[in-house]
C-alpha cells in the first residue's frame, strides 16, 4: 500500500535530517533493486546488439573478425551513436562517471533523464561495435541515474538525493562486476568522498542487494579466471616494487594522453569527435585485435600462459593510444576496464622483461598480471583502496593483498606527484571547466536539508494590519512574522520586536512613520523594528543551497515554500537565516 500524502511529507521532512538512517536504509535498498535490473536490461541489449553485429553472443570474438570488419566495426558504431544523438538536445550528451561527478558536486545530484537514455542506448552500441571502453563508466551513470530519478519522483530532499546516487553507482558497479565490496569503497572514495555510518550502511545495502539479483540472474561469475597460485611476497618483492614504478609511470602517461586528447578537440562538433576516436580504434585494432571491447578475454589468456614481449608491447601501445583517444574524444563508455587491461598487459610485459635482463625469478604468469591491474588502478584514479579491493574481489584470492598492496601504493604516489594529486576524473573535470571542492564545511551543508533547519512558527501577515487588532494577532508562540507586500512575501521581522514596540508605543514614532490616521492601518514595513529581506526556497534545498542562495541575492533569511513557483500566494513552511546557519554550523 502507497503511503498517503502525509506519511510521505513526514518521510521526506525526516530524510532533510541527519538521523534519517533507517528511511536512508529502505532507499538504499530500493536503489539497489532498480539499479539491478536497469543493468541486467543493458547486458542484455549489449549481447542482443553483439550477436547482431559480430554474431558472437560472448562477445569475446573481436579477433577472430577480418581485419576490414575490424577496421570500419567501430566508424560503424560512432554513425549509430551520432544516430541516437540527433534524438536529444546537446545538454543530455554528458555521460559516465565524471557527469555524475558534476551532477553530485554542482547540482545536488539530480541527473537527467535525457543523459539516462543517452547512456544507455549510446553506450551499448560504443561497447558492441569493439570500442576501447569499459561498461563500468556506463553502469555507474545508469545506477546513479536511476536512484536519483527515482529519489526525484518522490520529491525527496536534495540532501538524500547525493547518498541515492552513490547507492545507485555501487550497486551498478556491483551488479556488473559482481564485486559488491568495490562498489561500496567506489562510492565512497571517488563520488561522496567521505565515511560515516550513516552514508556507508544505505550504500552496503544497496550494493549487497543489487550483488544478490545479479547472482540469481547470471550466477556468481567471476571476473577473471585466475590460476591457481602460491606467493612468496618476499621473493617476489624486487619486482613488485619495480611494477609499481612502472605503472605509476604508465598511468600518468594515460592520463596525460586523456587530458591531451580531450583539450586539443573542444573546437571539434561532437560529430567529428567520435568519428576521429572511431577511426583510431579502428586502425590500431588492424595489427592489434585485441583492444577491440572490454578485453577480458585476453587478460584471462595472460594469467594462463606467457606470451612474446612484442606482442605485449604491441598490445599495451595501441590499446593505450585507443582508450585515451576514445575517453578524451567522447566516446560514450568507461575507463576503468581498459585500465585493468592496460595494467594487466603492463604487469606481464614488466616482468617478462626484467626476467630476460636481470635472471629474476617471475613466479607465476597470473600474479603479474594481477597487480598491474590494481597498479595502474590506483594510479590512475588515485583511489588506492578501490582499486586494492576490486582486483581481489575480482580474483577472489586474498594472497594478492599484500603485494597488490605495495605496488599500489608506489604506483600511487609515483602518479600523485607527477599528475598534482589528482585522478584522471578530475582531470577531465578540469578540462570541462570544473574544479572540484573538497571542503569538508561544504559536505556538511550538503548533508542537511533547509526543513530540518527552519523555524516553523511563521505567521504571515499582510504589510498594512489594523492597529487596533494587531498585537490580538501576534501570538507568544509566533518567531517571525513573514510581511507580503502585493500578495509576495518581502521580508521577514522578529515577532518580539513587534510585541516590545506594541506594547510601549512610542507614539511620536508610529505616527510619523507607520501608522494612518484615518485608517488607522499599521504599515510593518515602516514601524522602527529590524527587517530582513527574504526569498523563497523549496523544502527539497540543503543548507549548502540556502547559504549560496542567500550570498548569491545578498539577503540574510529565506522563506521555505512547498510551492515557491507559486507567486500569487506561496504557502510559507519555515524560516531560515544566515545567522541560524551560522550558529549551527559555528561559521
Amino acid at each position: 500500500m502507497l503511503p498517503s500524502p502525509p506519511d510521505l511529507n513526514r518521510f521526506r521532512h525526516k530524510l532533510a535530517t541527519l538521523e534519517a538512517l533507517p528511511q536512508l536504509a529502505l532507499l538504499g535498498l530500493i536503489a539497489g533493486i532498480v539499479t539491478a535490473l536497469v543493468i541486467a536490461l543493458f547486458r542484455e541489449l549489449i549481447t542482443l546488439l553483439t550477436a547482431l553485429f559480430i554474431n558472437d553472443p560472448t562477445g569475446l570474438a573481436f579477433e577472430k573478425l577480418p581485419w576490414q570488419v575490424r577496421l570500419l566495426l567501430p566508424l560503424g558504431g560512432a554513425v549509430l551513436i551520432i544516430g541516437i544523438a540527433q534524438f536529444s538536445h546537446r545538454k543530455y550528451h554528458r555521460v559516465g562517471v565524471v557527469h555524475v561527478i558534476e551532477r553530485l558536486d554542482w547540482h545536488q545530484g539530480r541527473l537527467l533523464m535525457g543523459n539516462f537514455l543517452n547512456q544507455f542506448f549510446a553506450g551499448a552500441v560504443a561497447i558492441s561495435t569493439g570500442h576501447s571502453i569499459g561498461r563500468e563508466g556506463p553502469a555507474v551513470h545508469l545506477g546513479g541515474a536511476s536512484a536519483s530519478l527515482m529519489g526525484q519522483c518522490l520529491r525527496l530532499p536534495n540532501n538524500s538525493l547525493r547518498l541515492l546516487v552513490s547507492c545507485g553507482a555501487a550497486a551498478a558497479i556491483s551488479a556488473a562486476f559482481n564485486t559488491p565490496v568495490a562498489g561500496v569503497i567506489f562510492a565512497l572514495e571517488i563520488l561522496l568522498l567521505e565515511f560515516s555510518v550513516t552514508t556507508l550502511l544505505p550504500i552496503m545495502l544497496a550494493s549487497a542487494c543489487a550483488a544478490t539479483l545479479s547472482q540469481w540472474f547470471y550466477g556468481a561469475q567471476q571476473g577473471f579466471q585466475v590460476p591457481p597460485m602460491t606467493v612468496n611476497p618476499i621473493d617476489e618483492l624486487p619486482l613488485v616494487i619495480m611494477l609499481g614504478i612502472a605503472m605509476g609511470l604508465l598511468g600518468t602517461l594515460f592520463c596525460r594522453l586523456i587530458t591531451f586528447s580531450n583539450k586539443k578537440t573542444l573546437h571539434l562538433s561532437p560529430k567529428v569527435r567520435l568519428l576521429l576516436a572511431a577511426a583510431v580504434t579502428g586502425i590500431l585494432a588492424v595489427p592489434a585485435p585485441a583492444i577491440m571491447g572490454v578485453g577480458y578475454d585476453t587478460i584471462n589468456l595472460l594469467m594462463q600462459e606467457s606470451q612474446l614481449p612484442f606482442f605485449l608491447a604491441v598490445v599495451l601501445g595501441c590499446k593505450l593510444a585507443a582508450t585515451a583517444f576514445s575517453v578524451g574524444l567522447g566516446v560514450p563508455g568507461g575507463l576503468i576496464g581498459p585500465t585493468l587491461f592496460i595494467g594487466g598487459i603492463g604487469g606481464a610485459l614488466v616482468a617478462t622483461l626484467t626476467s630476460q635482463a636481470f635472471g629474476l625469478k617471475t613466479g607465476n604468469e597470473g600474479f603479474h598480471v594481477m597487480l598491474g591491474m590494481s597498479a595502474m588502478m590506483g594510479a590512475v584514479m588515485q583511489a588506492p583502496l578501490t582499486a586494492l579491493v576490486t582486483v581481489v574481489e575480482l580474483t577472489r584470492n586474498p594472497e594478492l593483498l599484500f603485494p597488490s598492496l605495495v605496488a599500489i601504493v608506489i604506483a600511487t604516489l609515483i602518479a600523485s606527484l607527477l599528475m598534482n594529486h589528482k585522478g584522471v576524473f578530475e582531470q577531465i573535470l578540469d578540462s570541462w571547466g570544473f574544479d572540484r571542492v573538497k571542503d569538508p564545511l561544504r559536505q556538511a551543508l550538503g548533508k542537511e536539508g533547509v526543513v530540518s533547519m527552519m523555524e516553523a512558527r511563521v505567521l504571515p501577515l499582510d504589510r498594512y494590519q489594523p492597529f487596533s487588532t494587531l498585537k490580538d494577532k501576534l501570538i507568544d508562540s509566533t518567531e517571525w512574522l513573514l510581511i507580503y507586500d502585493d500578495m509576495r512575501p518581502k521580508a521577514i521581522m522578529a515577532c518580539s520586536e513587534a510585541l516590545r514596540l506594541l506594547e510601549q508605543p512610542d507614539e511620536d514614532l508610529l505616527i510619523d512613520a507607520a501608522l494612518n490616521q484615518k485608517t488607522g492601518q499599521l504599515d510593518l514595513m515602516r514601524i522602527p523594528a529590524h527587517r530582513m529581506e527574504t526569498g523563497a526556497i523549496s523544502p527539497r534545498s540543503t543548507a549548502l543551497q540556502a547559504l549560496e542562495l542567500m550570498t548569491s541575492r545578498q539577503i540574510d533569511s529565506l522563506y521555505v515554500c512547498a510551492d515557491k513557483n507559486n507567486k500569487t500566494n506561496p504557502q510559507p513552511l519555515g524560516i531560515i537565516t544566515r545567522e541560524s546557519l551560522q550558529q549551527h554550523y559555528r561559521l
